[in-house]
């Protein structure tokens, strides 16, 4: 008798053909239905939490200040030589929340319910007292007498307090007509989001269970179902815990094929690759933003007109958004809040240096206010702009070509007094050489 069937053991006349060996191989996976999907859980999609970070990290990085327009001229707006209370500490109880934080969380609760409702009560003379974010699943909106109002919530769906449009500041994402609440994007996109994370946990179930066998031994015989079964044991036995890895000795014709498993045979690579794509639309945000790019289809220069269009396509909109509801919070009028998007379109040192060279060229810039850009100290003479082209100073370039123009009109025919006074300037003699004054 030949060692395989010492393995096996038993003589069973029932036959059993490749075909009906295959499935005893392989073990069934159990039919996985879509997830339940909420802001929480629409968080453990990865390019979500990615994208819903980046797009907050990035918001809240902004420099953000208070501005008044007085005669077109936007100036910093302050008040005792300071920026509003609550653009210092939105929390006068809590001094460690920022302003910035105070922002991501506006970003974050606008992307995960597709609205945001900031808390700010004032006192008697209208200054705002504190600013913080609600958890906007504790808001309810209604209308009383055609006055929108809000109902919060102080814990699960108890106890609610209603306030006015003057405490409460209302961002809604995106909205539909006649509606109060804006659109949330996770119940609304909840098919995709809840597609990706069955996806996920696909993936995690394949990869723990092992649902692909480790190889498969070939008989050139028929065998039993149970002689099928005691080989399989019986490699197993020989061949897991302390014995993996110790060389195999299948006699009786039989061999062992090891299976080589590829993910992107299963294409799981490609149905994530897919999801995050479907995400990173949602969010609109870049894939190579979220570290997600694929060889071959994106160039430098491709993901550079990408981030370009980042900025202009979902930051600016986004900050806007923002900046729009905060400039209530100041009552004085043509007081506004705004941030300092510069700092994404600086481009490299390079560039920056050439738009400067170009500013301070054509006379929109001076030299104190590149020094500003740069955080250097400003210097004397440097709030002086340049005329185009000789890079001098304004005023003594327009003399000059006032001067110039004299001395045509008095080869033209005209005294020189005559022609200095159609010009507007004074010529006076210093000895022998003449010299022209404004």
């Amino acid at each position: 008798m030949s060692i395989l069937r010492r393995i096996i053991g038993g003589q069973e006349q029932r036959s059993l053909s490749l075909q009906n060996l295959t499935p005893l191989a392989f073990d069934k996976v159990p039919f996985m239905g879509l997830r339940e999907i909420d802001s929480k859980a629409a968080l453990g999609l990865s390019a979500a939490y990615a994208s819903v970070r980046l797009l907050a990290d990035v918001v809240s990085s902004f420099p953000v200040d208070a501005y008044r327009r007085e005669n077109g001229i936007r100036r910093p707006f302050r008040t005792n030589g300071q920026k509003p209370s609550w653009m210092l500490t939105p929390i006068p109880d809590e001094p460690t929340y920022t302003i910035n934080q105070l922002i991501s969380e506006t970003v974050v609760s606008l992307f995960i319910d597709g609205n945001a409702f900031l808390y700010a009560p004032r006192d008697e003379q209208g200054r705002v007292l504190e600013v913080r974010v609600l958890d906007p699943r504790r808001v309810d909106i209604f209308r009383e007498d055609r006055v929108v109002k809000y109902k919060v919530y102080q814990d699960e769906r108890s106890n609610p307090i209603v306030y006015g449009q003057e405490t409460i500041l209302h961002i809604p994402l995106i909205a539909l007509p006649g509606e109060m609440r804006g659109i949330n994007p996770i119940s609304q996109l909840r098919n995709t989001l809840s597609l990706g994370l069955t996806l996920e946990d696909y993936a995690t179930h394949f990869f723990r269970t092992g649902s692909t066998p480790t190889g498969i031994i070939e008989v050139p015989n028929e065998l039993t179902k149970e002689q099928a079964e005691a080989l399989k044991a019986g490699w197993a036995r020989h061949h897991s815990g302390s014995n993996i890895h110790t060389p195999g000795v299948l006699t009786g014709g039989a061999t062992f094929k090891a299976l080589a498993f590829r993910p992107e045979d299963a294409q799981l690579l490609a149905s994530r690759q897919f999801t995050v794509e479907e995400v990173a639309r949602i969010f609109r945000v870049p894939t190579n933003l979220i570290q997600s790019t694929v060889a071959g289809a994106v160039s430098y220069a491709s993901v550079e007109q990408q981030n370009l269009a980042f900025v202009q396509y979902t930051l600016r909109p986004l900050v806007e958004m923002i900046e729009r509801p905060l400039s209530t919070l100041i009552l004085v009028p043509d007081a506004f809040v705004k941030f300092t998007m510069d700092s994404l379109l600086r481009g490299t040192t390079k560039d920056r240096f050439e738009t400067y060279r170009i500013g301070l060229q054509e006379g929109w810039l001076s030299v104190n206010d590149i020094r500003r850009f740069e955080d250097l100290q400003p210097i004397d003479s440097g709030d002086s702009y340049r005329m185009p082209l000789n890079e001098a100073d304004a005023g003594i370039a327009s003399l000059r070509q006032r001067a110039d123009i004299a001395a045509m009109l008095t080869q033209a025919g005209y005294e020189p007094d005559q022609a200095a006074n159609l010009v507007d300037i004074n010529i006076s003699h210093t000895g022998d050489t003449p010299s022209a004054t404004a």
